[in-house]
């Protein structure tokens, strides 16, 4: 019997002391727990931010899309001081064409129907457009430029067969010299 007696206390002594161990493991202060989740949530914010950004392309692609948009528009607005971005017309109007390109990240296909500006000086051609699911559609705008004009400065807006995004309105901007 002391044999058995003996291994009992040992396995009891031995479980004294794990539990003892565990008591005196330092443990985290509030603040540090809490500090430590703000540096997580952080560090997750800014993975899903960069990973977001490659996947679409672009910050601005993929905060637009976290916002709940299915259709972005992207466009390089014209430097009017670079050769050759400033054309005449067939009447010698000053025009500048600008690219616009519309993406829809949408699971369905969606249809750009129409569109307007601020003035009669920006025509959009090639409407109704359909985009298909993860495509693009480029829409050439047209801008006439004014006699002595160097800035261009004019509100767009497209109007779509979307529920989420039936009317697209950005603001065409450049600067000349």
């Amino acid at each position: 019997m002391g044999i058995l007696e003996r291994g009992v206390d040992e396995a009891a002594a031995s479980h004294v002391e794990s539990d003892r161990a565990l008591n005196d493991t330092p443990r985290m202060s509030g603040r540090r727990w809490a500090v430590s989740v703000v540096v997580c949530a952080v560090l997750l914010a800014l993975l899903a931010c960069v990973s977001g950004s490659l996947r679409f392309g672009s910050m601005d692609t993929f905060a637009q899309l976290a916002n709940g948009h299915e259709l972005v528009i992207y466009f390089d607005p014209p430097d009017l001081t670079q050769p050759g971005v400033l054309r005449s017309d067939e009447r010698g109007k000053r025009i500048v064409h600008v690219m616009i390109t519309i993406t829809n990240y949408a699971a369905g296909p969606r249809n750009v129907i129409g569109g307007t500006a601020d003035c009669s000086c920006v025509v959009t051609g090639q409407l109704p457009q359909r985009i298909e699911p993860n495509g693009k559609t480029s829409i050439d705008a047209t801008i006439k430029l004014g006699p002595g004009e160097s800035v261009i400065d004019h509100v767009v807006t497209f109007y779509t067969d979307s529920r989420v995004d039936p009317v697209l309105t950005f603001r065409l901007v450049s600067h000349g010299h």
